[in-house]
């Protein structure tokens, strides 16, 4: 189905939600299809079929707010126009990777998070603070290399050349901004990608461009490779039908923290906590100098105040049931074995039914499926962050010659 002015960003929608509307009444139609209902006109899909579908005005681009997302994955992230107009591009639908039929391309297809504009939970300031920061470690004086191209306005296409996740798309942003670039998204965030994939353009003066590749392109690989390896995770359990949640852990870079832990709830997973002050949790350290679990925890219920949750670190059950005892919200049973931690979880579990139960350490990608069990809410992984492999980005600017385009695309 198509109709006159019809954005690629609907083509999915309507795929969906007209055929579901015609085998059931019942399935309502997505606003977007059900507004043009009138307009819609029945196109074969026995082949591949070329239509025109309008996309914004490439040039005069507003640069978006830093932490706004350019995001086409659905209506409700389709930037508006800067300018009045549109320009026509042709797509195949067979080949389209939002369409129906090529849902096994799509990583939101098993579950992940991506779907919902998750660059609303960055706030600007900050994100404006923390670019502006990897400038200057970058630039913190003079750019001699930048003055021997000046500030003629370049064009600049943004490759991917490994498979993986996208993510990190509003720190990319938010980079170029700062610089007076616009960026345009061909891909959206938390799509798969394989090489070589054009994901990105990048429109601005050239100094610029080259001020702001390496830092826009380590953040935006840093983050992909920690998604990627996240969704990985995410999917062997929802394989198992496990209940309980994927987390990350505190083990991140320092100074990139806010960038990896939006990496992980692009794959899919819990950020776990952001900071010391978001949940009390009391390692094997602090209850040692503390005196004891019980000493621990009475002296930090006695200032968390009542939003914070509480979680100690246990080496054993003796020591999980006594943390149970004392108060804990959240007890972590930490480098058990999985013969060690099923049955503990468990007696755990019968004890204080209520008491959510963590298990980390120890645990990877190639073991983690021994760590599902009915008895354990949330698998903590710090390799998520610490041993994940960046996805290979590459910025290269393109001008209108045969041998150009021929090289970047």
């Amino acid at each position: 189905y198509y109709w006159p002015g019809m954005t690629k960003d609907i083509v999915e929608w309507v795929g969906r939600c007209v055929t579901c509307q015609k085998g059931r009444k019942d399935v309502p139609l997505h606003p977007a299809v059900e507004s043009k209902m009138d307009t819609l006109v029945e196109i074969k899909m026995d082949a591949p079929v070329e239509i025109k579908m309008e996309t914004p005005v490439e040039s005069k681009k507003t640069p978006a707010p830093p932490g706004q997302s350019r995001l086409p994955a659905s209506p409700s992230h389709t930037p508006a126009p800067s300018t009045p107009g549109s320009v026509s591009s042709s797509r195949s639908l067979s080949s389209c990777p939002l369409l129906p039929d090529s849902t096994e391309r799509r990583w939101q297809a098993d579950g992940m998070t991506s779907r919902l504009d998750l660059s609303h939970l960055l706030p600007p300031p900050r994100l404006r603070q923390l670019v502006r920061d990897w400038l200057q470690e970058d630039a913190p004086a003079f750019d001699p290399a930048g003055y021997t191209v000046g500030d003629c306005p370049e064009r600049a296409v943004l490759l991917c050349k490994s498979p993986g996740v996208l993510a990190g798309c509003p720190f990319f942003d938010a980079v170029f901004t700062e610089l007076g670039c616009t960026v345009e998204w061909f891909q959206p965030e938390g799509a798969w990608l394989e090489p070589v994939a054009r994901v990105a353009e990048v429109r601005g003066k050239a100094r610029h461009l080259l001020l702001g590749e390496r830092t826009a392109l380590n953040c935006l690989g840093r983050c992909s490779g920690v998604a990627t390896a996240t969704g990985r995770a995410c999917r062997l359990a929802r394989q198992a039908s496990w209940h309980g949640q994927v987390a990350g852990t505190r083990k991140t870079t320092p100074g990139f923290r806010l960038a990896e832990k939006y990496a992980l709830l692009v794959g899919g997973a819990s950020g776990h906590r952001y900071d010391l002050g978001s949940l009390v949790m009391l390692k094997d350290n602090h209850v040692w100098a503390a005196g004891g679990i019980a000493q621990a925890v009475q002296e930090a219920q006695r200032v968390a105040g009542f939003h914070l949750k509480l979680e100690v670190e246990c080496r054993s059950l003796e020591e999980a049931l006594e943390a149970a005892e004392a108060g804990s919200d959240i007890v972590m049973l930490d480098n058990f074995s999985p013969e060690d931690l099923h049955p503990a979880a468990s007696a755990l579990k019968a004890a204080h039914p209520r008491v959510m139960v963590e298990a980390s350490g120890g645990i990877s990608e190639e073991n983690i499926s021994q760590f599902f069990g009915p008895c354990i809410d949330v698998l903590s992984l710090g390799c998520l962050t610490q041993s994940a492999r960046a996805v290979d980005f590459s910025l290269k600017i393109c001008r209108e010659t045969s041998v150009q385009r021929d090289f970047a695309f």
